[in-house]
């Protein structure tokens, strides 16, 4: 092969996988494919990759990394599903698409490696899980983790938890937005300026995040910053009596069962 690896699909998730994935192996090595030039462009600038054609790609690369959505699969897979060959491996990111609805979409029993990353790939500090075709041989297996080793932790799942790893860390980063939103509307109300309600939240949802990285338990944690009687006590109060709890996992559960229903259309 040409190219040790190419996507096809280079939008907002699967432009962050080609970044990270040709800060590790190079321009040379890594091939990518878009309808949009804006969004191949910065990739040849600032790494002299190669922008080819879809059926250019399959042709020439090992690994091909589908960055598609699961709406427009079969007609991004039709046109280049006769040139994968029993070498290919076919790594998806696509939502609630299982390894067999991949396999179904090509006509055989591709080569498959089904993942979810995060956007903190775009820092280094995202999650990729992932599950394998049993098709997949060990070697293959290495080969896709020391690619993808500068996106973040890499983590194996079965993939019956797949749709579960999208709604919990795919989706999750969005929730997390979402309530830091409501600490700095919190804080504005209480005299903060938009800029250093930003400045504050930022600082104490990295700084909890790095404290639950490092000591795991999450009510010790909580109970940590709690004194009797005492401020946090009081806010935690506030989030108990509107069920930030059950809100938080009915969230979960929503997305999970919209990967679930994505499959079904």
């Amino acid at each position: 092969m040409k190219y040790e690896i190419g996507f096809i699909g280079c939008g907002n998730m699967g432009g962050v996988l080609a970044e990270k994935t040709l800060e590790k192996l190079g321009g040379k090595t890594v091939a990518v494919c878009d309808l949009s030039v804006e969004k191949t462009q910065p990739l040849v600038d600032k790494f002299s990759t190669t922008v080819l054609t879809a059926e250019e790609l399959v042709k020439n690369c090992k690994f091909i990394v589908l960055g598609v959505k699961p709406q427009v699969a079969k007609i991004v897979i039709d046109p280049i599903k006769d040139y994968i060959t029993e070498q290919t491996v076919v790594i998806s990111m696509m939502a609630g698409q299982d390894i067999k609805t991949v396999q179904s979409l090509f006509g055989k029993n591709v080569k498959v490696i089904r993942i979810m990353p995060n956007m903190p790939c775009k820092l280094s500090s995202g999650i990729i899980a992932y599950s394998t075709s049993d098709e997949i041989t060990l070697e293959e297996e290495n080969a896709f983790k020391n690619h993808f080793e500068k996106a973040g932790y890499i983590d194996k799942v079965e993939e019956d938890l797949m749709d579960a790893v999208t709604a919990l860390s795919g989706s999750g980063p969005a929730f997390v937005y979402a309530f830091a939103k409501s600490l700095m509307l919190g804080a504005i109300e209480c005299g903060f300026s938009k800029e250093k309600a930003l400045l504050y939240t930022t600082k104490t949802v990295i700084g909890a995040g790095k404290m639950l990285d490092e000591f795991k338990e999450v009510d010790e944690l909580i109970k940590s910053v709690c004194s009797p009687g005492g401020t946090t006590l009081a806010g935690i109060s506030e989030l108990e009596k509107g069920n930030l709890y059950e809100v938080g996992a009915s969230a979960v559960k929503s997305a999970k069962n919209r990967a679930e229903e994505l499959r079904k259309n």
